[in-house]
Parts: structure tokens; sequence; C-alpha cells
């Protein structure tokens, strides 16, 4: 009669879990390679196993929770900023809390907060460059060329290597908000980008309310 595979050994474990409860003698003499440090037992190994996934999902966890701190730091800024644009009377003091608060809750260096002419005209320069990320309804992030940076953040364009744009569409405001960065890194195409897009929808909403 032939071995069994080392594919059939490892099923056949896989099914009897209680293979080595009923064979505590051939447990004992289980000795595994363990590079310079000789054997271990096969218990042993089965701990070190499971500390070391204990510790990843510690590490799992830490993450989890460093992303959940950022995520709540970053909803109370967005709600302070809120309370700010309820107290807005105008673009000019939406503009002026923009540029103010956004640097310095959220790390940018240049904010730019561009509307559509109503009724839309094609020979608006917003019109052609951002018609078509407008109609995506989606942030837009990373680096951006560098004639759409001048035009949305004028001479700070020349410095900013990353940036945000977050459409605005309101009932009767549409347009978008711009955030830009010298780091490279700081606005990145694999990041999400919720929250931010949250606080376009307000800045939306107090546009349409200010009749903007």
């Amino acid at each position: 009669m032939s071995e069994p595979s080392a594919a059939q050994v490892a099923a056949y474990l896989s099914s009897h879990p209680e293979f080595f409860q009923q064979h505590p003698d051939l447990l004992a003499r289980l000795r595994l390679p363990h590079g310079p440090q000789g054997t271990v037992s096969l218990v042993e190994r089965q701990l070190e196993v499971l500390r070391r996934q204990a510790a990843e999902a510690q590490t799992r966890v830490r993450e989890l929770m460093e992303v959940a701190a950022a995520n709540y730091r970053t909803q109370e800024k967005l709600h302070r900023l809120g309370l700010d644009l309820t107290d807005c009377r105008g673009l000019e003091d939406i503009s002026r809390v923009l540029v103010r608060r956004l640097p310095e809750e959220f790390s940018a260096h240049a904010v730019s907060l561009r509307l559509f002419s109503d009724p839309p005209d094609p020979r608006d320069p917003l019109t052609g460059r951002f018609a078509a990320f407008l109609d995506e309804g989606r942030a837009l992030a990373g680096p951006l060329p560098a004639e759409q940076c001048r035009y949305l953040f004028d001479e700070a364009g020349q410095a900013v290597a990353s940036a945000v744009l977050l459409p605005l569409e309101g009932q009767t405001s549409r347009g978008l908000l711009a955030i830009g960065s010298h780091d490279p890194d700081r606005f990145r195409a694999d990041h999400a980008y919720d929250l931010l897009m949250h606080l376009a929808e307000t800045l939306a909403h107090h546009l349409d309310r200010l009749g903007v």
C-alpha cells in the first residue's frame, strides 16, 4: 500500500480535529524544524503561531482605532466649519470662512471656490475645464495639470503639488471647491473623500440659502 500524500494527510487532519486528542502520545513525540534553534514540539509551534496571529490582530485593531480617531477629528472640524457657514450672509463671507478655516483645519495651502454662471455660458472657462468633472459628481484628487492649477489658485497654484476637487451641486448653485497642498501625497487618488463630500453638500446648501 502506498503512503498517503502530504495533501491527503492535511485534509484528514483538517476534517478530524480530534485526532491529536485521541493520540496524545503522538502529539508529545512530534517535533518540527525551527531554524538554528533546533526543533520544537507541535504544541510550541501552535503557540508561536497563535501569538503571531494575536499580535497581527492587535496591530489591525490599533490601525482601525487610529483611522476612527482621525475620522472623528475630521468630523469635528467639519461640524465647526458648518457652524461658521451658517453665520455667513453672502458669498464674500463664505469665501472668507473657507480661506481661513480650510488651511487651519485640513493642512491646506490653497483654497478656491468657483461657481458656474447662471444660465451656463459655454464661453465660461470653468465650463470648458471642469464640466466633465462636475457631471461625474464625485471628488477628484491628485496632481492637477499646471494650467488648471493656475486657473483655480492663481499665483498660489505654482506651488500646489496635489489637490482635491469637490463638486458643488445645489438646487440653484453649481460649481466646485478646490483644496490644494504643497505636499504631493496630501491629496491622493487612492484616498477616500466621503467626509469632504459632506462638506461640499453643506456648502452647496448654504449657497442655495443665500441665492448665490
